[in-house]
């Protein structure tokens, strides 16, 4: 969702003027930039529970948590101003 939602803001008017209901279309770029927060943060976890079951090591963990974290900032920059150059910074 993160980045095909990222693309959405982007291209929302085009969406709405082919009549495609894409969520910023339908629900707005705000609600839109919320549900990105969301699953950001359900990415994070779920690319750092491999390492909590032992499946994955150190580097692994920590090249999850420092890139999660930047995925994570550019989500939040999105949410707090959802304007197009900011989603497609996060894309």
């Amino acid at each position: 969702m993160s980045c095909a939602g990222a693309l959405a803001v982007r291209y929302r008017d085009d969406y709405e003027r082919a009549g495609i209901p894409m969520l910023p279309v339908v629900r707005g770029d705000r609600e839109t930039a919320r549900q990105i927060v969301i699953y950001t943060v359900a990415l994070v976890v779920g690319t750092t529970l491999p390492v909590a079951f032992g499946v994955f090591g150190a580097v692994y963990g920590g090249a999850a948590l420092v890139l999660g974290a930047l995925f994570g900032w550019y989500a939040l920059r999105l949410w707090r101003a959802t304007t197009r150059e900011r989603a497609v910074a996060l894309f």
